[in-house]
């Protein structure tokens, strides 16, 4: 019997100290559910090599845990593990691991980074919800199954890149995640989501990809209802971008938005058509613009 902990056999049970700093003995293997759950002196836990799998909620609610490292060896962790490390900064998951499960970083409101292994298989329900201070993540392209809300109210979250596309899910007015990665990696453009959000995730695979068939098909169908909510929502960058990089727009349509920029007072869409259309269509004042349209 060592102080402070229950083990049996190769299993650690139960932490009854009060430490701040834990070294757990080399030769223990597994970590019961709720062995460290809510210990609130705990700032620091060295894991022994020898360690294969992490329970349920073994550290959650640990608030003040600060530094704790995953060993290479453990390949299984559970649900709720780190949930509730309010001062957890950093994580790095260990190849071998296939599912992050529900609530795993659940309310680490200052992790700032976490690095998945390549094995990562599934991501559960609100896996990182509530990480506030997490501001960018890697998606491994093995990751298929995707729980709902799993980055939910992190709200630092700029960039996620998922199989070579990169988004910015801060921008998309809606919380679950879980639509975008499926349509990443199904090329599945009629799941259902914001239109806007679809739109943004779309072009960013034609532009990863030019001549990915699938959304080529989706933008020449949809492009007039495309370029008419990207004026809408005033969507700056995605318009120039459109019109920089693509060949989409026709002597028809770009008529029919200038029209609409004008209606809808966007003065700035207004000058990068109409700049667009001289050069690349052919010269037509505004005024005559403006002229058709209440001629119509």
């Amino acid at each position: 019997m060592i102080p402070d902990f229950e083990i049996h056999k190769n299993t650690l049970l139960r932490y009854r100290g009060h430490e701040r700093k834990v070294i757990i003995p080399e030769g223990i293997e597994f970590i019961a559910a709720n062995a460290f759950n809510c210990c609130q002196t705990v700032t620091e836990v060295i894991l022994p090599e020898t360690l294969v799998s992490i329970g349920d909620s073994a550290f959650g609610g640990c608030t003040y845990l600060k530094s704790i490292v995953i060993p290479e060896n453990t390949n299984a962790l559970g649900t709720g593990i780190f949930t509730l490390c309010e001062h957890l900064e950093s994580m790095i998951i260990p190849e071998g691991v296939t599912a992050i499960k529900a609530h795993a970083f659940d309310g680490c409101k200052r992790l700032k980074s976490v690095q998945l292994p390549s094995t990562l298989e599934s991501i559960g329900i609100s896996a990182f919800h509530w990480c506030e201070s997490l501001e960018s993540i890697v998606i491994p392209d093995q990751v298929t199954e995707y729980g709902d809300k799993m980055f939910n109210s992190c709200i630092k979250l700029k960039k996620l890149k998922y199989r070579g596309i990169i988004v910015n899910p801060n921008k998309y007015q809606y919380i679950d995640l879980s639509p975008l990665l499926t349509m990443i990696h199904d090329r599945d453009f009629s799941i259902n989501m914001p239109y806007h959000s679809k739109i943004d995730v779309i072009f960013k695979i034609f532009f990863a990809d030019p001549d990915e068939k699938q959304a080529i098909d989706f933008i020449k169908k949809n492009f007039q209802n495309i370029f008419q909510t990207l004026i809408y929502v005033n969507d700056l960058d995605l318009i120039r971008e459109i019109l920089d990089h693509t060949e989409f727009m026709t002597a028809e349509t770009i008529d029919e938005m200038i029209r609409l920029a004008i209606d809808k007072r966007k003065l700035e869409i207004q000058v990068m058509l109409t700049d667009y259309k001289n050069t690349h269509i052919g010269y037509q004042s505004t005024s005559d613009i403006i002229q058709q349209k209440f001629a119509l």
